[in-house]
């Protein structure tokens, strides 16, 4: 056909309907597509791990509070006496006992408050004697406080009974068959609440606390 160019097999038909073709990569783009992914390590899902406690540091007061009382205690340890306790205590008993029971016996006359200073009075005795520092002088200290109270009690009503029936103290102790009836029947009440009063006297101002001194 006239005015048409010939036609050459080596070059292709373009074909306007193609895309463009896509721009090259920048540089370094092919590395990062083919590089490795990054390992993450699993989470681990035994027990936590807890540091040991690190020991507490007391302060330079505090190590000096605790020098003074462990060297108090080493020092009471030496002097403590717990037989001396318990023969000083039984001696100040007997001693409230003789004493309370005898103004009683004169008197005729028994105040519920006699058990506290008797209470009061032995544990000064177990105190003095024992130098103790713990609760084996407190139990010391009660137990003789309450044998106190009610010897001097029952004392004291003896006297009484024994010159209102015209006898003898002696000749009374001698008829009375059951000593267990005869002193729970003397026994009031309102006395029981006296005897636990005295019996914590006796058991709280036997002995000294070492930490009390600081």
């Amino acid at each position: 056909m006239q005015g048409e160019l010939p036609y050459n097999p080596a070059v292709p038909d373009p074909l306007p309907d193609a895309p463009p073709p896509p721009p090259p990569p920048p540089d370094g783009a092919y590395a990062a597509a083919y590089a490795a992914p990054a390992y993450a390590a699993p989470a681990y899902a035994g027990p936590a791990y807890a540091a040991p406690a690190q020991p507490e540091i007391l302060s330079e007061g505090e190590s000096d509070i605790m020098d003074k009382i462990d060297a108090q205690n080493r020092e009471d340890a030496r002097e403590e006496s717990v037989p001396g306790a318990l023969l000083g205590g039984l001696a100040a008993a007997a001693l409230c006992i003789l004493l309370a029971g005898g103004i009683a016996a004169l008197t005729h006359y028994w105040h519920t408050a006699f058990s506290v200073c008797i209470g009061f009075g032995v544990a000064c005795a177990v105190k003095r004697f024992g130098r103790g520092n713990d609760i084996r002088f407190g139990f010391i200290g009660a137990f003789c406080a309450l044998v106190a109270c009610v010897g001097g009690y029952h004392l004291a009503w003896a006297f009484v009974l024994a010159a209102a029936e015209d006898m003898s103290f002696l000749d009374y102790v001698a008829s009375v068959d059951n000593w267990g009836t005869w002193m729970t029947d003397r026994l009031r009440p309102f006395d029981w609440l006296f005897y636990v009063v005295a019996t914590y006297c006796g058991y709280k101002y036997s002995y000294d606390a070492v930490a009390d001194k600081y």
